[in-house]
């Protein structure tokens, strides 16, 4: 897997779980039932292009972050941003 961040977002690649994966991923606010929410773009499965309801409904069902609002105490993180090299949380 290759992760190259960027400015406001990660491009990741993977190609050893079967045919290459490409996709820009990005962080965003939580919305309450999760203390950040995470998005996925452009996503590519072998050179084809994965449409973004198909994306949408697999992040929605695979994301770990959801389940944090079952442990006994709240989860709250500051501001994430995706810099140049770093992923930056709080200030």
């Amino acid at each position: 897997m290759t992760i190259s961040l960027g400015d406001g977002a990660a491009r990741v690649r993977t190609t050893r779980l079967g045919p290459a994966l490409d996709a820009v991923a990005r962080f965003g606010r939580g919305d309450g039932d999760r203390p950040l929410t995470l998005s996925l773009e452009g996503v590519r499965l072998g050179g084809l292009p994965v449409p973004g309801p198909l994306v949408d409904w697999v992040v929605r069902h695979l994301d770990p972050t959801l389940s944090m609002r079952h442990l006994p105490i709240p989860i709250e993180l500051g501001p994430i941003r995706i810099a140049e090299g770093r992923i930056v949380i709080g200030g």
